[in-house]
């Protein structure tokens, strides 16, 4: 290598600029720290928001293959639906044991709303309606759980598709009752309900299966009871007008109806007890309820009795009083024979009444017996021959104001521990995460700039 050649090497390597190790190290570890930092900022942002809201638990809106059932049950306890449940409509869940409501389950109310509950899993869907829809009076789930019937349609909760009533000629047509199979449902037209009581009513019966209602015919309005007006068993039913109890039943062999000879009048103040209320062998169990008993925490008692479904003689199977509930509703007997009811807790202030509170009233307008500001909570139980109330489905206060049960559950006699749901509905949890990502992003963003501007 010449010396000039040295010498040239030499000039260029004196004109390549000096790289500062230090330097470089400072601010390869400037950019980590401020990737850390946003990171952790997001990772704080997710927590702040999405923890007060709840964190949602493996049974929050499901269960378990293990908790899942393989036969209908009752669960033994449910709770208010979170915002963003799913509706039945939207997101069918299949057939359900259990519908409720109650008035405030969100800050705006929740008159318009049920919540129904799987048949075999603690599975929550919302129905919604711009009626004020209360829970075995004006909406009833069908003996198999598949439907559930409200005034002017039925909601098939197994595919969310909803059909309409037949058209009949009234302002409302409210549910009463379904039959056995599922096939007939008996309803209530109501005529000129801007009054305080309608000005008519009628008893009509819809074929689900031919699309077809038929006239039973005209109550007075002045004495009608949403809940504790119809019930049937096998291929009849009966119904009360005013304190008359008639019983129509389908000849097997035509499939038309007729009057069963007889007809009774029930005792002063006494109503069919329920959609339970007929029993197979002809008897009916009647509702009843008198003032009494200082001692106890609410001064009425209900008395079930048991009387020959055509004439009204009296049988001799006695049951013991019920004391404590506000109102009293037969959902149906248990596989030992004991009746299961719904107990209506009475709220603070809430004084002892009969069926004569609100008779006659629209139902939808629920100035009656269970009017939501005489109920506290509702649940249901079981009233065995030594007197006691076993609970077998409760909520905590102000969960659960109205209810029904599907007929196939309370026949099988199976019950589940129940699952309430807590946090947000899936649909909450989505709106939540995207808020929080898009929060996350803005906050970022910025705090990225900030740190950029530092030396």
């Amino acid at each position: 290598m010449t010396s000039r050649l040295r010498e040239a090497l030499h000039e260029t390597a004196t004109e390549v600029p000096a790289y500062e190790l230090w330097a470089g190290a400072l601010t390869r570890a400037r950019r980590r720290r401020r990737r850390t930092q946003v990171v952790t900022l997001i990772l704080l942002v997710a927590v702040v928001v999405l923890v007060p809201l709840g964190w949602p638990r493996p049974d929050a809106m499901t269960v378990s293959p293990i908790q899942k059932q393989q036969q209908p049950s009752l669960p033994d306890r449910v709770g208010a639906p979170r915002w963003g449940t799913a509706t039945a409509e939207k997101k069918p869940a299949g057939r359900a044991s259990v519908v409720f409501g109650a008035t405030d389950w969100t800050p705006l109310g929740s008159k318009g709303e049920l919540a129904v509950v799987g048949a075999l899993d603690d599975t929550y869907r919302l129905v919604k309606s711009n009626d004020f829809l209360y829970a075995g009076e004006q909406a009833l789930i069908s003996p198999d759980g598949t439907k559930l019937a409200v005034p002017g349609s039925v909601l098939d909760l197994e595919t969310g598709r909803r059909k309409a009533f037949p058209l009949i000629e009234a302002d409302v047509v409210v549910p009463q009752a379904w039959s056995d199979e599922g096939r007939w449902i008996a309803v209530l037209a109501y005529r000129g309900i801007d009054e305080p009581v309608p000005a008519e009513v009628s008893l009509r019966l819809i074929d689900l299966v031919e699309g077809t209602e038929e006239f039973i015919a005209p109550l007075n309005p002045r004495t009608v009871v949403d809940g504790h007006t119809v019930a049937f068993t096998g291929n009849q039913f009966a119904y009360q007008d005013g304190r008359r109890i008639t019983v129509l039943r389908r000849s097997l062999d035509t499939g038309r109806l007729f009057k069963v000879p007889g007809g009774f009048d029930a005792p002063a103040g006494a109503r069919l007890a329920g959609k339970g209320a007929f029993l197979q062998g002809g008897n009916l169990a009647l509702l009843s309820r008198r003032d009494c008993c200082a001692g106890d925490a609410f001064t009425a008692r209900w008395q079930v009795t048991l009387v020959h479904a055509y004439n009204g003689e009296p049988r001799d199977r006695k049951f013991p009083e019920i004391p404590g509930p506000a109102a009293v509703r037969l959902l149906g007997w248990s596989p030992w024979g004991e009746p299961v009811y719904a107990a209506f807790t009475p709220a603070a202030g809430a004084e002892p009444a009969g069926f004569e509170r609100g008779a006659g009233a629209l139902g939808l307008s629920h100035q009656g017996l269970t009017d939501p500001d005489r109920i506290g909570s509702v649940e249901v139980r079981i009233l065995g021959q030594d007197g006691r109330q076993r609970t077998v489905l409760a909520a905590a206060s102000g969960d659960m104001q109205s209810v029904d049960v599907a007929d196939n559950v309370i026949i099988s006699g199976r019950m589940r521990y129940g699952h309430p749901p807590s946090g947000l509905g899936p649909y909450a949890w989505g709106i939540a995460g995207a808020g929080v990502a898009l929060l996350a992003v803005v906050i970022a963003l910025g705090v990225r700039r900030r740190l950029r501007r530092r030396p």
